[in-house]
């Protein structure tokens, strides 16, 4: 199942978090009013790799374990998909 993204605030505005929650992958497509393509799922797992990184080098510069502990989080689930 793909990692499907949540808005939440973070260190400089937006930041992005993960869910395996099917009901917000649902939620997400109804919303978006289709579903992703091959590019768009991939794109979307490269932005979330990128993101997991960047909290997990800004957490610990800036005082925020919990920051550190999403992007840790994200990263785990990242590598437990099942991908090529």
């Amino acid at each position: 199942m793909p990692l499907f993204l949540a808005a939440a605030y973070g260190c400089s505005g937006p930041a992005l978090t993960t869910s395996l929650n099917p009901d917000r992958e649902q939620a997400f497509l109804q919303a978006y009013g289709r579903a992703l393509t091959g590019a768009e799922r991939h794109a979307l797992r490269c932005l979330t790799a990128l993101d997991s990184v960047n909290s997990r080098a800004w957490g610990p510069d800036n005082g925020h374990p919990e920051v550190t502990a999403r992007g840790r989080r994200t990263l785990g689930r990242l590598m437990k998909e099942d991908r090529p």
